[in-house]
């Protein structure tokens, strides 16, 4: 049973992680909010109304639910927002989000069948697995923000490196619509905002468990 227990304290907190990850990239009130906070609509010249339209369609296309990015609106004349060479990093990022989808379903599903197993078995073991998580996320968040606070642009750059080609996800401020619309500050922001999400949402499950550990338990 110690190897489920094992199992528990490093799937429970990777899975928070991905949900709390695809809460705020798929949350079209962040996106609005983010954009009055940084000023894009005097940075770019396009009005809130076309931000809206832009966030919107950026979510839906790596969220799965749209096809394309060819995106259009009235500040621009109705030219297309996006550049080629924006789309195509655009589309490695829905594939990655594919991905990470995909491993949180079948991590659920793990998590499920040995909660079940361990919830039969034994729920001692099952309480601690979930302490222990919690434990293994505040490590974890611990490491994350000393990382943000050092040199947020340097582990960014890393973070790209590692899932992205070189050459696909570096574009002239002066050209590029995307990064004037995701600035660097977004993405700080919204790394905070998961990390905050994915703290409090193990904490909830490691406390909740110690506390029925302490007094529902026989010692």
């Amino acid at each position: 049973m110690k190897i489920f227990k094992y199992l528990l304290m490093f799937i429970v907190p990777l899975y928070l992680l991905l949900v709390s990850i695809e809460y705020y990239s798929f949350n079209e009130r962040f996106y609005e909010s983010e954009f009055k906070k940084n000023n894009i609509s005097e940075r770019t010249n396009i009005n809130e109304r076309d931000l809206r339209i832009i966030g919107r369609g950026i979510i839906d296309y790596i969220k799965g639910d749209g096809d394309n990015l060819e995106l259009k609106i009235a500040s621009l004349n109705y030219k297309e927002v996006f550049r080629e060479e924006e789309k195509s990093h655009m589309l490695d990022v829905k594939r990655i989000y594919a991905y990470g989808s995909k491993v949180k379903n079948a991590i659920f599903i793990l998590m499920i069948i040995i909660i079940l197993i361990l919830f039969l078995k034994n729920k001692k073991t099952l309480l601690e697995g979930l302490v222990g998580a919690g434990i293994f996320s505040i490590s974890f968040v611990a490491i994350l923000f000393l990382m943000i606070s050092i040199d947020y642009y340097k582990y960014f750059t890393y973070f790209h490196k590692l899932f992205f080609k070189d050459g696909t996800w570096t574009f002239d401020e002066k050209e590029s619509l995307l990064i004037n619309i995701l600035p660097l500050d977004f993405f700080q922001h919204i790394t905070v905002r998961i990390v905050l999400m994915f703290l409090i949402s193990s904490l909830l499950v490691s406390v909740t468990s110690y506390i029925i550990k302490k007094n529902k338990l026989p010692s």
